[in-house]
């Protein structure tokens, strides 16, 4: 599968305004076109200080699902329709926005805009290591955890701008830091489940039992049950093997 590494330039400030503005304003309307959904975003620019849309094309180019660095929120029919795919809709339903929205960075980021997985990896293994501090210049030191021996500053601000509209980071002392609480709210909702789910079946447990209890039970789709189980493999808290001819998943720590 072709992997994509940077965001699209959707600027710095109010990433979670923006993002939320977008599910509501497709998600609430009738017959919404992308003339409708420019004309909306260049208001909203027009009305706040801050421009939550301040380049246009390049949220759209975050937002539709035909594009290949998308969050993959927004479909355009032939019609010219704008509609909330799946994931829109989750976003607009959410009880807790924020953390549906993360959820989704996180997954859509696997492949669509792997710098920011990368980044998210690195602070994954920061706050388990009780490590907080990012330094005095946040663009930085995400441009160090995103490329390894390269530069790329654009999409390093743009991920220091979505990290900061998260309340990830605070600025103590003149230095940047990881709020653990918010960001292990945000990060290991989905894991201590998982966790909890198997340590209840004494650390062990058939993988398809496994699948049929979240599908069934917290009506998860597969793929977010493996994005889970893929970072859980990743940070050695779990292995998946094969006895018997049958898939098991168990608990390390």
């Amino acid at each position: 599968m072709k992997t994509y590494k940077s965001i699209p330039r959707i600027g710095r400030q109010e990433f979670l305004r923006g993002l939320n503005l977008l599910v509501q304003m497709v998600g609430l309307k009738n017959e919404v076109t992308e003339s409708n959904l420019r004309e909306f975003m260049k208001q909203e620019n027009d009305v706040s200080e801050t421009q939550p849309f301040k380049d246009i094309e390049e949220w759209l180019k975050f937002s539709f699902d035909d594009r290949n660095t998308s969050i993959e929120i927004l479909h355009r029919d032939d019609d010219g329709i704008v509609t909330l795919t799946e994931d829109g809709k989750k976003l607009l339903d959410a009880e807790r926005f924020e953390q549906e929205a993360f959820r989704l960075l996180v997954r859509k980021s696997r492949t669509n805009f792997t710098y920011f997985h990368k980044t998210i990896k690195a602070l994954d293994d920061k706050v388990q290591s009780g490590k907080y501090g990012l330094g005095p210049d946040l663009d930085a030191e995400v441009n160090t955890l995103m490329v390894e021996g390269g530069s790329n500053t654009i999409t390093a601000g743009t991920i220091s701008g979505i990290l900061k509209s998260f309340d990830l980071v605070d600025k103590v002392d003149d230095e940047y830091q990881i709020d653990p609480a918010v960001y292990t709210n945000l990060r290991d909702d989905d894991a201590t489940l998982i966790k909890e789910i198997i340590r209840e079946e004494e650390s062990e447990m058939p993988y398809a039992t496994l699948e049929d209890r979240v599908v069934v039970k917290f009506q998860w789709e597969l793929s977010r049950l493996e994005g889970v189980i893929s970072d859980l493999e990743t940070q050695n808290k779990v292995r998946v093997y094969n006895r018997g001819g049958r898939k098991y998943i168990q608990l390390l720590t």
